[in-house]
């Protein structure tokens, strides 16, 4: 089953459906994560991000954030990584590049700390 990494931004358009701002491989990407035929990881410094910025009004969401959350999470292709666990999987990363906006870079092997 195919592993990708998000980004902030990446998964608030997906779960808020603001699908235009996403490339057509990272919505197909979290498509397959929602059908369960591939896993996201959201590091747990995304969510606390979404949080922060949700409370700054930086970003709005359709719900408050602890339902946002949860919407999110009922879905079979989302987990969330603990900031004390090590990442050891093939994977892609969904990255910003200012040319061309939100895509995916591949990763042969991504081992860090979170």
């Amino acid at each position: 089953m195919p592993a990708y990494v998000t980004d902030t931004h990446p998964v608030v358009w997906y779960a808020s459906k603001n699908h235009a701002k996403l490339s057509r491989r990272v919505l197909r990407a979290f498509d397959m994560a929602a059908r369960d035929e591939a896993l996201i990881y959201i590091p747990a410094v995304v969510l606390w991000e979404i949080g922060l910025l949700s409370k700054l009004g930086r970003i709005k969401l359709r719900e408050p954030f602890d339902q946002w959350v949860a919407a999110l999470l009922v879905k079979p292709g989302f987990q969330i990584i603990p900031l004390d666990a090590e990442l050891s999987f093939p994977s892609t990363v969904v990255v910003r590049r200012p040319s061309i906006g939100w895509s995916m870079a591949r990763e042969t092997w991504i081992r860090d700390r979170i």
